[in-house]
């Protein structure tokens, strides 16, 4: 069970990503402990439940998925996750889908 604090490293990946859209694996060093992130992001990519701290929600679902291989491989979130998005912010998911075109990415 994951609880989605503010100010977590879980919660920093997931304000990021909302603005972002998607971020390269390659690059987790410039968010901080690149050992703890991988561990967080390989986590964070199978299903969990996340608990919401203040209010009484749930969703059990994974968070993030992978696209890419190699060097190119980067972050997204995983459609079931977007939900978490009004966890971080009331507009956050009306940005995330219109910045991101319904969460469709170009190929």
């Amino acid at each position: 069970m994951l609880t989605l604090r503010p100010g977590s490293q879980a919660y920093r990946l997931v304000e990021m990503l909302s603005v972002t859209g998607e971020f390269p694996l390659c690059s987790l060093h410039l968010l901080g402990s690149e050992r703890s992130l991988r561990d967080l992001v390989r986590r964070l990519s199978t299903p969990q439940l996340i608990r919401h701290p203040e209010k009484d929600m749930q969703l059990r679902t994974r968070m993030l998925q992978l696209n890419g291989s190699g060097h190119s491989k980067s972050i997204r979130f995983y459609k079931g996750a977007l939900p978490l998005l009004d966890w971080i912010h009331p507009e956050a998911y009306r940005y995330y889908m219109d910045a991101f075109w319904g969460h469709h990415f170009p190929g």
